[in-house]
């Protein structure tokens, strides 16, 4: 007997300071936990909820499966949630007074990422798109307007057609670009039409200074063979002479004019005067004759 209260005792001995420091572990836990439950309290009533989310994590460490921590928890998220949104709208309002629709359209979008739901968003999102899309309309117009006084016609039919993906059944848009298409057109066969006058004027100004051209050669060459002549008349002159003593006029002049039709003309006849278009001057018919033009018919 005496030595089995001797053997109880030694393992109480063995037993005691185990327990007391499963004691001691678990009052530490529930200190610490009851000490971030009270802290995360008093953040969420001061508002201030990443303070109070983080403590009660910490609380929910010591504590996993605790309700009222995890629903703690989950208001201060709901609270910051709500207040984050709350900031962006009131951001978002002012944007849109400041007529910075892009950016309200892009806080709106973030927000019903997170709140898809969220009818202020949605309102706030359509406003601004709304108005994006009437400035865009109006300097659209605005721009059609200016090409189309400047008869930039191709710019103006871009515009109408960057309006009308906006508004596809717009019927007066619809009927300005048809106008601006047909100015177009009508603009282009214009051009072409001058294109093609200026082209006949310069052939035909091309053909005229070859006709005048020809004409200096022809004179040219005529005087020259006349110099010939007369050099030769002279030579021979004082066996030619009359009882007058004068040089006969067939063989001292070459007045003979043979015309761009290769005929010839001499002094005197119907259309001597008239020819003005002369190619080649020649001293007698003999000498037209033989380089290949004729006399004319009357």
């Amino acid at each position: 007997m005496v030595k089995i209260n001797t053997s109880l005792k030694k393992s109480c001995l063995f037993i005691f300071p185990f327990l007391l420091a499963l004691f001691l572990i678990g009052c530490a836990a529930t200190s610490t936990f009851d000490t971030k439950m009270d802290e995360g309290r008093e953040a969420l009533k001061n508002k201030d909820y990443d303070t109070a989310i983080n403590a009660f994590s910490v609380a929910l460490e010591e504590k996993p499966d605790d309700k009222k921590a995890v629903k703690l928890k989950e208001k201060a998220e709901d609270k910051k949630l709500s207040a984050e949104i709350k900031s962006k709208l009131s951001k978002a309002k002012d944007l849109l007074i400041d007529e910075e629709f892009e950016e309200v359209v892009s806080i709106s979008n973030d927000i019903l990422e997170k709140d898809s739901k969220n009818k202020k968003a949605k309102n706030l999102k359509k406003h601004a798109e709304n108005k994006i899309i009437e400035n865009k309309t109006k300097q659209d117009l605005e721009n059609a307007e200016q090409a189309m006084e400047n008869k930039e016609y191709s710019i103006a039919i871009t515009s109408y057609e960057s309006l009308l993906k906006i508004d596809p059944d717009n019927t007066k848009v619809k009927e300005l670009k048809h106008t601006a298409e047909t100015k177009l057109e009508k603009e282009k066969k214009l051009k072409e039409e001058q294109a093609k006058k200026a082209e006949e004027v310069r052939v035909a100004k091309q053909k005229e200074n070859e006709r005048k051209a020809a004409e200096v050669k022809a004179k040219k060459q005529a005087e020259k063979r006349a110099s010939a002549s007369q050099n030769s008349s002279s030579s021979s002159s004082n066996s030619n002479k009359g009882t007058n003593g004068q040089v006969s006029e067939s063989q001292s002049e070459c007045n003979i004019k043979g015309s761009v039709n290769h005929i010839y003309h001499v002094p005197g006849s119907t259309y001597y005067n008239r020819t003005k278009n002369v190619v080649q001057w020649f001293c007698s018919p003999a000498e037209a004759e033989a380089a290949g033009f004729r006399a004319p018919q009357r």
